[in-house]
């Protein structure tokens, strides 16, 4: 299933740039991922292995 990306203007910080329909296989090395945004996780709402559902808040 090819990935479609839309990209509009940047906004105010906290508003995503972009959207993507997909999906995200992990690779055998770790990968960095850089914020949008800097800012300090308080607490995270999810365990690993822990299914979620679209929308659903995984971080604080």
């Amino acid at each position: 299933m090819p990935v479609i990306v839309t990209q509009s203007s940047i906004r105010n910080a906290g508003t995503p740039l972009f959207q993507a329909a997909g999906w995200v296989e992990p690779r055998p090395t770790p990968v960095r991922v850089a914020a949008l945004s800097p800012g300090v996780i308080e607490e995270l709402l999810v365990v690993e292995d822990q299914k979620v559902k679209q929308g659903e808040p995984i971080a604080l």
